[in-house]
């Protein structure tokens, strides 16, 4: 399992292209059971796809290292394409009325 962040106006159908794209590029990424990406949040600053992907080597380094170079390959090809993987925001707003700093 992978979450994966995008701008809350990025194009959710082309990042999930790119995730199960990158996932089918990977050799040692199963083809069955089949890659899987979906839409699973709506947050503050963002949208949360979750992919799910399967190895048949489960050995944990092995889980690991694909894991790793698989979220690496999503990061590096969003770049390439143009999806924002967003900073958290926050809107900070003073009272005036409390007196800060008196």
């Amino acid at each position: 399992e992978l979450n994966v962040p995008i701008d809350l106006k990025g194009d959710v159908e082309e990042a999930k292209r790119i995730i199960l794209d990158v996932a089918d590029g990977h050799e040692q990424i199963l083809k069955d059971p089949a890659p899987a990406v979906n839409l699973v949040e709506f947050e503050e600053s963002r949208l949360l796809l979750q992919s799910w992907i399967w190895v048949a080597n489960h050995d944990i380094g092995n889980r690991v290292r694909i894991r790793d170079e698989f979220a690496t390959a999503v990061k590096n090809r969003f770049d390439e394409e143009g999806i924002d993987i967003p900073y958290p925001r926050r809107r900070i707003s003073t009272d005036p009325e409390m007196n800060v700093g008196k």
